[in-house]
């Protein structure tokens, strides 16, 4: 089930919750590495930030991190 946006999710918190993960990913958390397994399946070995960031939307059932910025925008003004 996908993770749902709420107003209170700010573009700020999930750009460091992205550098959390992949720091974490680098470090050698298991749990990092199989939350991108389970997020993107199709992820690359070594990650970079753009891949866990489209990872994290892919979470929140988009398909990338400019589909997410667009819909935080969008729950912003409703």
């Amino acid at each position: 089930m996908p993770r749902s946006i709420t107003p209170r999710t700010s573009l700020d918190n999930l750009k460091r919750e992205a550098k959390r993960w992949l720091q974490a990913f680098r470090a050698g958390d298991d749990e990092a590495r199989v939350r991108l397994a389970q997020a993107w399946p199709a992820a690359p070995q070594t990650p970079a930030l753009r891949d866990v960031q489209r990872a994290l939307a892919l979470e929140y059932g988009l398909p990338g991190w400019q589909a997410l910025s667009a819909r935080l925008v969008a729950v912003a003004t409703e």
